[in-house]
């Protein structure tokens, strides 16, 4: 039997981890790309300049300001490039303990057991020790 879960049972994610998970996702779609030489249209372009524009809107500092123009000429590798900068940029500001979104993208990904043992023994996951 398969549960079903409820849509008001559900626990609302940050715009951030939202766009960090749209942002892996568009990454994976144009790695796919690249892999078979499948060409992006004019939709793909579009989809990671909103991607860009939503980044410089929530998040701060030079990180976010620096990406370059998206031009409808551009290859899949291009925006497989930029978008994966993107994705590590978002991730790093997701991993700032400062902020509650760490566990917010693990429960979306359903790896909060992790975080928790992290909190619990961060001796063991700690390579920098």
């Amino acid at each position: 039997m398969v549960a079903s879960i409820k849509i008001e049972d559900m626990k609302p994610i940050s715009n951030f981890v939202l766009l960090a998970l749209q942002v892996d996702g568009f990454c994976q779609a144009m790695s796919v790309a690249l892999q078979v030489n499948q060409p992006v249209g004019e939709v793909s372009a579009d989809l990671l300049r909103k991607f860009i524009d939503e980044a410089t809107r929530v998040g701060q500092g030079g990180a976010f300001q620096k990406y370059p123009e998206i031009g409808n000429d551009a290859t899949t590798a291009d925006l497989l490039a930029v978008a994966s900068v993107l994705r590590s940029t978002l991730w790093a500001f997701l991993d700032t303990p400062s902020r509650g979104d760490v566990a917010e993208a693990s429960h979306a990904f359903g790896l909060a057991a992790i975080h928790e043992h992290r909190r619990a023994r961060p001796d063991v996951l700690d390579t920098a020790r």
